[in-house]
This record gives C-alpha cells, sequence and structure tokens, in this order.
C-alpha cells in the first residue's frame, strides 16, 4: 500500500487540470469591455437605463469566461445593433461585441479584419405554428376511411346482393327450386338479397346459406367483415379522440420549401432563404440612423400579427425566441418537431490583431460550455430542458354531441325510411283486402306453392310459420272428433247414403243421391 502516497499527487494534479481551461488565468489584471446595444432583448440581455447595467444570458456567460481567463469583465452600451457587423472603428470604445456566427458573419468579419471567438450560444432554428380551432364534423364516423375505400366496400356489398340473385335464379335450393323463376327473381326477393348483405356487413347475419355457391360466397364476406371490421373500429376510436384543434403551415422541410416564414431579425434572412420560399422580418433602421431601433418584443409581435393574419405560413426564430413566445399563449401556437434545422450561434467578435487573445477566450468558452453553470444558465434563460405548454393526454378525453351527430342522423333516416314502409305495407294490404276472391282447392296450391323458400326468411319469420304450424297440428284430434261424432253408430262413414249428407264438405259422396 506504499504505492497510495505515490499516486495521491497525480491525481490531484489531474483533478486540477479538468476542473479549469486550457487558458485558465492566462490574462490577469486585464480590462475587457463587452458592447452591447442599450436596449431589451431577452433573455440574452436586459437593459436598465436608469442604472446603465446589462443582465441576461450572455452577460452572465461573458463574465464566467473573463473570470477564468483572469480578466475583469464590464459591460458597456455601444451603437451597434445586435446582428448586425459593426465598423472597426468601434473597437476604439470596446474590446469585443457579439455577432451571429454564421457563413455570412464569418466572410464579412474577414473582410472588415475581425475576428470571431468560438461560439457561446449554439442553438437551432426552431417554427411556430398556428393551432386553430377544429370542428369535430357531422359524419366523422366516416373519417376512418378514405372515400375510395369506402367505394370499394360498397361495391363489394352490392356485388354480393347481385350474386346472391343471380344463384337464386341459376342454382336455386331444393326448396327454392319448386318456386317459379318469376318470383325467385321478383321486386321482394331482390330487396331481401340486399337486406340481408347489409345486415352481413354490420355484423347482423340472419340467411341461411343452403347452397354450395353461397356458402363460399359467404366465405369472401366473411374475410371481408374481418378486416374491414378490424381496421375500421382501430381508427375510429382515434378519429373520435383526436385533438379538437388544427395545426397549419408547414409540416416538414420539403413543403417548407414552398412556405412564407417570419424571422425575428433580417441579419438571417439569406440562410432562411435557402430553405423557404420567402422571408421576411421587421426592417432596422440604417446603420447611424437616429430611428429607433426595435426591440426584441416589437420583432416578435410583427411576425405573430403575419402569422395570425395568415399573411406568412411560420415563425421561425432560434430554439429561445420560439419558447419564449409559447410559454405565453400556448392555445394558439404550436411548435413544430419536425422543423429543426440550420444553425443559430452567437460569437463575440475582436479586432484581428487580438487573434491570440481570440484564440485563449475561446478556450475559456468551450471549457466554459461543458461545466454545470453553463447547463443551468440554459435553463433559466432558454427553458432548455423544460416543458413550455402542458401535454394534453388523450385517455381520458370525453366524446361529444357534434362529433357523433352523423351517426343519430343516419338513425333518424332509417327509422324514417321503415315508417314509410310501414304505411306502404299497409296500404298494399288494405288494397289485396278488397280484392280477396274465394278461390277452388288449385288456386291455395298454387299460393302455397308461390311462398317464399323457408331459407329465405328471417328468423322472426320462421319462427311464426313454425307456430302455425303447431297449431294446425294441435287442431286436428279436434277436428277429427268432430266429424266422426256426427255418426258415432255407424261402421262405415265413407259409405255412400240414400239419405242425409256427406259428413265433410272436401267428400264427394259415392252413387246418387235420393
Amino acid at each position: 500500500m506504499t504505492f497510495l502516497p505515490r499516486l495521491l499527487p497525480a491525481f490531484c494534479c489531474l483533478g486540477a487540470a479538468v476542473a479549469a481551461s486550457p487558458a485558465h488565468l492566462c490574462c490577469v489584471g486585464r480590462t475587457l469591455r463587452l458592447g452591447l446595444f442599450p436596449t431589451d432583448f431577452p433573455p440574452y440581455w436586459t437593459y436598465s437605463s436608469a442604472t446603465d447595467e446589462f443582465s441576461g444570458f450572455i452577460p452572465e456567460v461573458f463574465n464566467l469566461a473573463a473570470l477564468d481567463i483572469g480578466a475583469v469583465p464590464i459591460v458597456t452600451s455601444v451603437n451597434a445593433p445586435p446582428g448586425t457587423i459593426p465598423p472597426i472603428d468601434i473597437f476604439q470604445h470596446v474590446d469585443l461585441v457579439i455577432a451571429l456566427a454564421d457563413a455570412n458573419s464569418f466572410v464579412t468579419a474577414g473582410q472588415a479584419n475581425l475576428s470571431m471567438t468560438a461560439s457561446f450560444f449554439d442553438g437551432q432554428f426552431r417554427a411556430l405554428t398556428l393551432k386553430v380551432p377544429k370542428s369535430p364534423g357531422t359524419f366523422l364516423l366516416f373519417a376512418p376511411f378514405t372515400a375510395d375505400l369506402w367505394g370499394a366496400n360498397i361495391a363489394c356489398i352490392l356485388g354480393s346482393a347481385l350474386l346472391l340473385i343471380f344463384f337464386n335464379a341459376v342454382a336455386p335450393s331444393d326448396e327454392f327450386a319448386s318456386i317459379p323463376l318469376k318470383k325467385r327473381v321478383g321486386p321482394e326477393t331482390v330487396l331481401l338479397s340486399f337486406y340481408h348483405m347489409l345486415a352481413f356487413i354490420t355484423g347482423g347475419e340472419e340467411y341461411e346459406w343452403t347452397t354450395w355457391p353461397g356458402r363460399v360466397l359467404r366465405l369472401a364476406l366473411l374475410f371481408l367483415l374481418l378486416v374491414t371490421s378490424a381496421s375500421y373500429t382501430a381508427n375510429l376510436a382515434a378519429f373520435f379522440t383526436s385533438p379538437d384543434y388544427e395545426i397549419l403551415g408547414p409540416k416538414d422541410l420539403s413543403s417548407l420549401a414552398s412556405a412564407s416564414v417570419c424571422t425575428t431579425f433580417n441579419i438571417a434572412a439569406p440562410t432562411l432563404g435557402m430553405w423557404a420560399d420567402s422571408v421576411t422580418a421587421l426592417e432596422d433602421p440604417p446603420l447611424g440612423s437616429s430611428l429607433p431601433v426595435p426591440t426584441i418584443a416589437e420583432r416578435h409581435q410583427f411576425c405573430l400579427d403575419k402569422l395570425k393574419d395568415r399573411e406568412v405560413d411560420v415563425f421561425i426564430s432560434s430554439n429561445a425566441d420560439v419558447k419564449k413566445i409559447l410559454q405565453k399563449d400556448c392555445n394558439n401556437l404550436a411548435l413544430s418537431d419536425s422543423l429543426r434545422f440550420g444553425s443559430e450561434a452567437l460569437s463575440f467578435l475582436l479586432p484581428m490583431q487580438e487573434h491570440t487573445f481570440s484564440r485563449n477566450l475561446s478556450a475559456a468558452i468551450s471549457y466554459l460550455k461543458h461545466t454545470p453553470k453553463y447547463g443551468n444558465l440554459l435553463d433559466q434563460f432558454f427553458l432548455q430542458s423544460k416543458t413550455v405548454c402542458p401535454q394534453v393526454s388523450l385517455d381520458t378525453v370525453q366524446l361529444s354531441l357534434e362529433s357523433q351527430r352523423g351517426l343519430f342522423y343516419i338513425f333518424a333516416f332509417l327509422a324514417g325510411f321503415a315508417v314509410v314502409a310501414a304505411i306502404v305495407q299497409f296500404a298494399l294490404r288494405a288494397r289485396q283486402s278488397r280484392s280477396i276472391i274465394q278461390t277452388d282447392d288449385e288456386d291455395a296450391c298454387e299460393k302455397v306453392a308461390n311462398q317464399k323458400a323457408e331459407h329465405t326468411m328471417t328468423d322472426g319469420e320462421l319462427l311464426r310459420l313454425l307456430v302455425k304450424k303447431v297449431d294446425a297440428l294441435e287442431k286436428l284430434p279436434a277436428l277429427a272428433a268432430e266429424v266422426q261424432g256426427e255418426d258415432l253408430g255407424a261402421k262405415n262413414a265413407w259409405a255412400p247414403k240414400t239419405t242425409g249428407k256427406a259428413t265433410l264438405a272436401s267428400v264427394v259422396p259415392r252413387g246418387e243421391s235420393d
């Protein structure tokens, strides 16, 4: 264990090296003046005209980086609007300013004999889109399927009904074959075929498939019903519980190419112009002009007004900007997760002759970005790891009457159609009852032959037919007793007699009458 004391100094030196940047205390005693424009640009900085002091994210980062290299940080006012490359003579009053670290700024800075440090803030462009209320729709229950899919299902149902009529005509069951062809393909049979197919697709099958062509058709219908009902049921719940709002604007980068964009600063327009069709922003006054420079709040409001008036499709700015804006209006704005692109980096800008100092400051900044202090600043000023708008859970969403009005409209239509059918049937029966004529046995047999086949009847019709037959069977013993009661002593009740009359109206007496 004697080697442990020898290793302890090495670990201590390693810890000291990791705890500071490579440029730690390289510029002790140097005064470092950062020039910021004297206005409010939250969360980057805010300005107090009463005390002539700055606060916010950039002053905090500047102070931490300056203290790491041993410099004395001072933040002062300068007439250099943010997002612009200032003239070289401005560095007679300050040591460095801030600039947007993109390709255009690097080129412009190089041409102006200026140098940029490593970026102290790396952001991305994010998109805010408009969120508008959405009506559930009267016939939302049809939304799970597209129109062509509904058409294909309806075509299968109608085709199956026509096939059923065709089978009844060319390959009827043994029972149905005794019925004339005119009756097998008559209007009532056609209506029954369509009814049974519609009842089948809704899960209310009550048709008896007695032939093999019909059974094969039933297998096809069952397979269609299996896939259709499963797909419809799964999607229907999602449509009924979908959010009651609609997100406008582009949904991805491909649709952004044809969209109009509003952004916070004009300097970002060339970069965004590579992604969007058109870019607009609140105009800045000319450099050196006495006109007031728009504040960040005015810039945001300009784009929000454009967005809400539908003059632009999307508002694109830095992640910090859009989160701050979204926090104030979660009901009407939405943050697009798919539109996250580009890079919005901020750097310090200083004269080219300070390139050695620029490297030291860049080392301090790079180290600072990997410390917990920097992470806390991101959370504090940019809501980096925080959820801005509460997530709405759809697990307990209640269905409204408005979303299912179409269901009750269809029910009312079918119920009304049933009433009309009842009135028509009542009128037809009343007409038939006035034209009833007593017919002989041959006419009765023809009526029996013209009745529907039992396999085409519904369950209720079959039950009523069965009850009638049972009632007829129960009356047979009473009828036989009544017939035999007229002559209990006669041995041959069927023999012809010279006196009296036949006991049954349907039996013709043998021989001649008196």
